[in-house]
């Protein structure tokens, strides 16, 4: 079994005539399906009520230290990535607490531009690396539109 790193390292090395910063995008209708899940389930009586959330980050991703939190709004990071909707709404220990994510192994500004996409921003991704590290997280996250649109930059040939 290849992990993702390995598979998105492989397709970024085929990238070198690509020129920096990649820019990173999710499609319009993407983020308006997004925008209409999080509509729908604020309406809803069935689902229990998403509160703000933060995703806590390092600068350093070996250092010890202070955590920096990143202010995000659960209902966005559910209706966007499996990961968060299992989490938040499931009938795990984090869905009774205040919505907060630690991430130890991935750098800070990878988490930054993953959010970033995710509300609807362009990223600008400065290396290779960080096209790996978003391919990374979107996997780890079940986020398949990140994940698509990272592989749609991979393999498009201009």
């Amino acid at each position: 079994i290849l992990c993702c790193e390995e598979v998105c390292r492989d397709a970024v090395s085929s990238m070198a005539y690509k020129t920096l910063p990649i820019k990173l995008q999710l499609p319009a209708e993407v983020f308006a399906g997004i925008q209409q899940q999080c509509w729908q389930w604020q309406s809803s009586q069935d689902v229990k009520p998403f509160a703000d959330a933060s995703v806590l980050v390092r600068q350093k991703v070996d250092a010890e230290g202070e955590w920096k939190a990143l202010q995000v709004h659960a209902i966005v990071l559910a209706a966007s990535c499996e990961y968060f909707r299992c989490l938040w709404a499931g009938n795990f220990l984090e869905a009774s607490r205040p919505a907060e994510v630690r991430v130890e192994d991935a750098p800070a500004g990878a988490v930054e531009s993953f959010i970033s996409v995710i509300y609807g921003q362009v990223a600008s991704l400065s290396s290779f690396e960080s096209l790996q590290h978003m391919f990374c997280l979107a996997d780890r996250w079940q986020c398949e539109s990140v994940r698509a649109a990272v592989l749609a930059l991979i393999n498009d040939p201009f």
